[in-house]
């Protein structure tokens, strides 16, 4: 195996044990009230919410994990909108989340002119 390869294996471990230490989840009440909430759902199988509800904490997990990387790397203690935005564009795996993204954060230079 290559460096680069044991350094992604090493990042992906961080990034489970960070989602095994987490001890807080969604309710799976609540998961299955936001499914139920589109037309186009029916019924919930029982399962359903819990497996929703972990996919997104551990998509969450994922998104928080690179952001402290890319905020390391520019040197800041903060994460912030334009860091979120950023790490979304930069990979790959979060390409699900770009339209929602520039949806909703925009490309950053109108907010900033609304503020002034």
């Amino acid at each position: 195996m290559t460096e680069n390869t044991n350094n992604s294996e090493a990042m992906e471990f961080v990034g489970l044990n960070s989602y095994l230490q987490m001890k807080t989840h969604f309710p799976s009440a609540r998961v299955k009230k936001l499914l139920q909430s589109d037309e186009d759902i029916g019924k919930v199988a029982q399962a359903t919410p819990m497996v929703v509800g972990r996919a997104v904490e551990m998509f969450m997990c994922a998104l928080v994990e690179k952001s402290i990387e890319e905020s390391a790397k520019s040197g800041t203690k903060k994460v912030n909108v334009p860091m979120l935005k950023k790490v979304i564009e930069q990979n790959e795996e979060f390409d699900f989340v770009h339209d929602v993204c520039e949806k909703y954060m925009g490309n950053g230079k109108d907010k900033d002119k609304e503020r002034e």
